[in-house]
């Protein structure tokens, strides 16, 4: 099955450019509805369409049903924890922005929302959801990142996406600047969504749940988006993404397998290699260390083996925190430097003689005991394959031959965790990839 993005942008664009041109004609409904939208606001509808009449001519059977049923694959969401980001991340960007109103002294009526008409609104806004998200990403993202990273498709469709929408934004009577925030924070919002669906097993239903969560908080704005700035949310919104980009958690499981070469020679993997130029962390890598190091701990938005390693300094006997991830291999679990043997953490750990505390959720006492250099090659494979942001760092690829990494191994030091009360062991037992 061969599905064309070009072409569902295209027939999208088509269909919606009737509501436009209703929109110019008839002005707004807010007479028949609690929220001043024009008439072009039911182009939601377009992508749904747009979808449905592509898989159609596909001539597939039972294509059409597929596609509508994951408006509804909230089973691929095995790992429940991800229920948070998605039904609180952008409500959390609304009331941040609503907070910085109030601090800049910004005039803001108090919240005022009637119940039954949240319930209407609640239930309009997941349709039009449903209809966009079965379109954009039920039927767009995956050929798209069958060639791109997630991160460079989320990018392309939040360009596309935001484009779309000027012109209902143009016919609610906002101005150029207005339009040019809220499309920034689209795009930005496109980029959680793309997160969302990697991190869910690409689950379409959460993606519908968490741009509906985002028109409604616009709607709980007070009041009804009347007082509604985009500067807000799109700063926020876009700092947020840049924050989670930069640190690696916006990658998903699939990306994890998929375009290591367009990844490798990227823009972004130069942004994070001069984040630790020379080998150590920039001001840049040192911020966003130290928010990846209270995420981690708390086990919000964070991969599964992201922990915060709180380890005695050598010098200040003051705790430090490090935020790092976990290798798996066996039934083993190790910890990587991907500065090698130099990294800060490396040597108080060994100045510790590796007594350190790791959290996620809890606070764990472990000893960490360093493995010899032989032994290091497989694990290091297997920490690439879990640590995006570590790529850019090490000299080889997850696709690299078992040489190779038996060739960098001395380079960078890798502990085995064993629990702090039970005897460390004196010999590590050679896993096999």
């Amino acid at each position: 099955m061969n599905r064309s993005p070009l072409k569902f942008v295209a027939l999208t664009f088509g269909l919606s450019s009737g509501f436009w041109l209703a929109g110019a004609a008839t002005g707004r409904f807010a007479d028949r509805l609690p929220v001043a939208l024009p008439v072009s606001a039911l182009m939601a509808s377009a992508p749904l369409l747009a979808a449905v009449l592509l898989v159609r001519r596909e001539n597939v059977p039972g294509g059409v049903r597929r596609l509508l049923k994951r408006a509804a694959d909230h089973g691929r969401i095995t790992r429940k924890g991800w229920y948070v980001p998605v039904i609180l991340t952008m409500p959390g960007v609304m009331l941040a922005s609503y907070g910085a109103m109030r601090l800049l002294g910004r005039p803001l009526p108090e919240l005022s929302v009637s119940l039954p008409t949240l319930a209407v609104v609640s239930v309009l806004f997941f349709a039009g959801a449903a209809c966009e998200q079965l379109g954009w990403t039920g039927y767009a993202v995956d050929p798209l990142r069958g060639r791109w990273s997630a991160l460079r498709t989320s990018v392309v469709l939040g360009v596309v996406w935001g484009v779309w929408h000027i012109v209902p934004y143009a016919q609610a009577g906002h101005g150029p600047g207005w339009i040019a925030w809220q499309c920034l924070y689209t795009l930005a919002l496109r980029i959680v969504l793309g997160w969302i669906y990697e991190n869910t097993n690409r689950s379409v239903f959460a993606t519908i749940v968490c741009q509906a969560t985002s028109n409604i908080s616009w709607f709980v704005f007070p009041n009804a988006g009347s007082h509604y700035d985009p500067v807000f949310p799109a700063g926020i919104a876009s700092a947020g993404v840049v924050l989670v980009t930069l640190t690696g958690l916006a990658t998903g499981r699939r990306n994890r397998s998929d375009h290591q070469g367009e990844d490798m020679n990227g823009q972004l993997y130069a942004v994070r290699r001069w984040m630790y130029r020379g080998g150590r962390p920039g001001w840049l890598a040192r911020v966003l260390n130290r928010v990846a190091s209270g995420q981690f701990s708390a086990g919000l938005l964070s991969p599964g083996g992201a922990v915060s390693l709180e380890v005695r300094g050598r010098s200040s006997g003051r705790m430090i925190s490090v935020p790092l991830m976990v290798a798996d291999l066996g039934d083993q679990e190790y910890l990587v430097s991907m500065l090698g043997a130099d990294a800060n953490w490396v040597r108080n750990v060994r100045a510790a003689k590796g007594h350190v505390v790791l959290r996620r959720n809890g606070r764990r006492p472990v000893v960490l005991e360093e493995v010899e250099s032989g032994l290091r090659a497989p694990i290091l494979r297997r920490y690439l394959a879990l640590a995006p942001g570590a790529r850019p760092h090490l000299p080889v690829t997850r696709d690299s031959t078992a040489e190779d990494f038996e060739a960098v191994a001395p380079r960078y030091p890798v502990f085995r965790i064993t629990d702090s009360r039970l005897p460390a062991s004196t010999q590590v037992q050679r896993t096999t990839p």
